[in-house]
């Protein structure tokens, strides 16, 4: 067994990365590369100095609970690296989508990651693998993840993966204060104060859609503003807010506008629902502030089934 690398601090890691958060993206990219010289090194150092300090909410992540992480026998590479967007990039690649044999532990690491192999050249520079890469350096000094280290780097995870890794990387290395997450951890897990459950069901107003919410929450008899309190009370104490993607159109639909329309599609279930969806949605937004819950938005750029185009 190799001697584990001492992991980077969080300040050398930041002062040494092109991109640090959204603050740095594009401010501090641009003052840097008008400096110079010793210029250069001191504003370097005034940034870091002051991203060192900032409170950090992390507005989206897909975590599942630690004890997800940790049951039968723990996760390995393959789980840490191919657990979010990363697939759809070896996709884009060419790899087929016949991936879950990539999980099984009971296949030998190598020919798991010898599957890889061929697509990383095209994956290598994507935000998904750079990430990792990053993570990587960060948190064990390795540069960058490849075939001559994955053996050590899938070790050194597993050494991680006890209880507590989540309190040791989220809140003591990365410093964050909360986390914004879309896999619900109910109520009993010890993080209420940490993570916060973002309900996704606000996206099928979105999609001009709400059929799938009313069978689950609406009762007959109800108005549009009933059946709203009685959806977003459903999981008041279970998620801390609601998601929504970004550009809600305006003006919010009169309240009667919206309820015949909505009589009308309860008859026959045909007919437009878009003043109901809309209606709904910033009806939902209201009660967030009503009962003190998070909106979050979704700002980035998605297809309208939340699928890579290439799938």
């Amino acid at each position: 067994m190799s001697k584990k690398p001492s992991p980077v601090s969080r300040r050398t890691f930041l002062s040494g990365t092109t991109i640090a958060g959204a603050s740095g993206t594009f401010g501090a990219g641009f003052l840097l590369s008008s400096c110079s010289g010793k210029s250069k090194e001191k504003t370097k150092e005034i940034l870091v100095g002051h991203m060192e300090g900032l409170t950090i909410i992390d507005a989206h992540e897909h975590l599942w609970p630690e004890e997800v992480s940790l049951a039968n026998g723990g996760w390995d590479i393959m789980d840490a690296l191919l657990t979010h967007y990363i697939p759809w990039a070896f996709n884009s690649a060419g790899m087929g989508k016949n991936r879950e044999w990539l999980y099984d532990k009971n296949v030998p690491l190598d020919e798991r990651w010898g599957a890889l192999k061929p697509y990383l050249p095209y994956v290598a520079q994507t935000g998904y693998y750079r990430t990792a890469n990053m993570a990587v350096q960060a948190l064990y000094g390795i540069k960058r993840l490849d075939e001559s280290n994955f053996y050590e780097v899938n070790e050194l995870i597993r050494n991680d993966l006890k209880p507590g890794y989540f309190d040791r990387l989220l809140k003591d290395y990365c410093k964050i204060e909360r986390i914004l997450n879309q896999r619900p951890w109910g109520k009993n897990d010890g993080y209420d104060d940490f993570v916060t459950d973002i309900t996704m069901e606000t996206w099928e107003l979105q999609r001009n859609s709400f059929s799938g919410i009313w069978e689950k929450y609406g009762e007959q008899g109800m108005n549009l503003d009933e059946f709203a309190e009685k959806w977003i009370s459903s999981f008041l104490g279970k998620h801390h807010g609601v998601k929504i993607q970004s550009g809600v159109p305006f003006p919010k639909p009169s309240f009667e506008e919206a309820q015949t329309q909505f009589d009308h599609y309860l008859k026959d279930h045909t007919g437009s629902r878009d003043k109901i969806c809309l209606y709904l949605l910033h009806k939902m937004i209201e009660l967030c502030g009503k009962y003190d819950l998070t909106v979050a938005v979704h700002c980035g750029i998605i297809s309208a089934q939340c699928k890579n185009h290439v799938d």
